[in-house]
């Protein structure tokens, strides 16, 4: 699908979640609970994102000194935020051309290197999500509500615990053993493939041939960001930095819910961060506007104690753009630093990704 197709997707699925997220809410209760939001606390949330700030931009930089040149933090933090910035507020996750083009420019950091490092920080951070979602669903409180499957009524509790322990906790597995140990899995089911081609029936060859071909065009840059783990030392501190960097953003669910009067464990901000980023994945317009919204609302209703609607909307949209102009504000700093213009660093993206 082209950038332009997936945009009018992003754009479409956002509206549609953003009519969901809204659904039953007056809009004179929503705007008396985000004035009625104690200052404190949105002030803390913003606090606790540029901690988290500098924690990924700490991991960045581990990760990337196992594959090239050591640069300052000062250096990756400001590449961080301005990647992060272009992520976070353009369509379809483009944004993510920025950042090894940034890491070329800032750290002398090779372009394939890069792409391996955000390659393997997304696998780092996609399993931190999913173990999370499943220590919230496995024991946090959950809401009682029961829903009708055919003719079938089912606790949404057990199912969402069951759903934990059969689905998440295989996917988490399954994306930290790629995070871990992705080079040999990758070479291990390339020479399956090839082996499977070998020995099927000479109709069927053509299509295996075509799809080994893919295979391992698609793995080469794989492999190249999964050998930063051959160190087991600094595979450990960026697994550790991973887990810090996850528990710590978690508080800014649990300062929010506090400054609304919302009723949410610890256990339970984790379920809402991690099913709010995960729903983050889908097709999104610029800003994840609705998508964001929708799923932090949901995940709302299942973790937090009965609240009104106004007030779960309330927060997603307070968590949500209190974040975002936080990383905004630091982006500009950190373009004022380096001198860099927002519009030179995507075209200098897009054309590498061409090339």
């Amino acid at each position: 699908m082209s950038g332009r197709k997936r945009s009018f997707l992003g754009v479409i699925v956002g509206l549609g979640l953003a009519a969901v997220a809204a659904m039953g809410v007056p809009m004179q209760a929503l705007a008396d609970g985000i004035r009625g939001v104690r200052p404190e606390a949105v002030l803390g949330v913003s606090a606790i994102f540029l901690t988290q700030q500098a924690l990924r931009a700490a991991r960045q930089r581990l990760l990337a000194e196992g594959l090239g040149p050591q640069g300052s933090f000062a250096e990756h933090h400001a590449v961080l935020c301005m990647s992060f910035f272009f992520i976070n507020t353009l369509p379809a996750r483009l944004g993510e051309l920025a950042r090894p083009w940034l890491l070329q420019r800032r750290v002398g950091l090779p372009l394939g290197a890069g792409v391996a490092v955000v390659l393997t920080e997304r696998l780092f951070d996609l399993s931190a999500a999913l173990i999370m979602l499943q220590l919230a669903l496995v024991s946090a409180p959950i809401t009682d509500a029961t829903i009708l499957i055919g003719d079938r009524e089912v606790a949404l509790a057990s199912m969402a615990r069951g759903l934990a322990l059969t689905a998440l906790l295989p996917a988490s597995l399954g994306a930290l053993a790629l995070g871990v140990f992705g080079e040999r899995l990758v070479g291990l089911g390339l020479r399956g493939l090839a082996a499977l081609r070998l020995a099927a029936p000479d109709r069927l060859k053509g299509a295996l041939q075509h799809a080994e071909d893919g295979a391992q065009a698609l793995s080469g840059g794989l492999i190249s960001g999964l050998n930063v783990h051959r160190a087991p030392r600094r595979l450990a501190q960026a697994l550790g930095l991973t887990a810090i960097i996850w528990a710590w953003t978690g508080l800014q669910y649990i300062l929010l819910a506090w400054g609304l009067g919302l009723d949410l464990p610890y256990l339970g901000g984790l379920g809402v961060l991690s099913v709010t980023m995960l729903g983050t994945a889908l097709p999104a317009p610029p800003g994840f506007v609705g998508v964001y919204e929708a799923a932090c609302r949901g995940a709302l209703g299942l973790f937090a104690a009965p609240h009104a609607a106004a007030t779960a909307l309330a927060f997603a949209l307070l968590i949500h753009w209190g974040i975002w102009l936080t990383q905004v504000a630091t982006a500009l700093v950190s373009f004022a630093w380096t001198g860099l213009r927002p519009a030179e660093v995507l075209r200098q993206s897009r054309r590498n990704q061409s090339a």
